[in-house]
């Protein structure tokens, strides 16, 4: 705890972003996504492919794009660990003449390999769900208690529903 948590005195506090949204919007001509609250609202599924989906283009303000979310703010900021890709795309006939993403092709390698970069990724993701709502483990075992009271409660109150209206019949 001494050497990780730099945030305030509990596990559970959250972080704050030390970049101001004027020079954000100044530097990428919009803020960038805060990707610890998209995890929150889209899933880590989405932040996974959305971190695995940077590419090369120069008309971008930052030099990449993103085929998931096209024409993001998000600098491609572990390029030096993926390295630089370009996204090859193909005109599909049998869809109308649109272009159809193919796959990608590496132009600068990284640092790490496909599969290492992958492992990366997903720990990066798992860190900002948990950054994301750092409470959701407590809120999970707190409603398995709830659950549980309620269960023992059904069960008190059928007795008793039982015992008031055995006169009746």
């Amino acid at each position: 705890m001494q050497n990780l948590m730099f945030t305030g005195e509990q596990p559970f506090d959250t972080m704050t972003n030390t970049m101001r949204p004027e020079d954000a919007v100044r530097w990428f001509g919009i803020a960038p996504p805060d990707l610890s609250l998209i995890s929150r609202s889209r899933g880590t599924d989405y932040i996974y492919t959305f971190l695995r989906s940077f590419y090369e283009e120069p008309s971008s303000p930052t030099g990449v794009d993103n085929l998931l979310l096209p024409n993001t703010a998000m600098p491609q900021v572990l390029w030096e660990l993926q390295g630089v890709n370009r996204a090859v795309f193909e005109v599909d006939e049998a869809h109308g003449g649109q272009e159809v993403f193919r796959g990608f092709e590496q132009v600068i390698p990284g640092e790490l390999t496909a599969q290492q970069y992958d492992r990366v990724v997903r720990d990066i993701v798992n860190f900002l769900d948990y950054i994301g709502d750092p409470t959701q483990l407590a809120r999970g075992a707190l409603g398995v208690r709830v659950i549980a009271f309620l269960l023992v409660f059904l069960v008190i109150a059928y007795l008793l529903k039982q015992q008031i209206w055995k006169d009746v019949r």
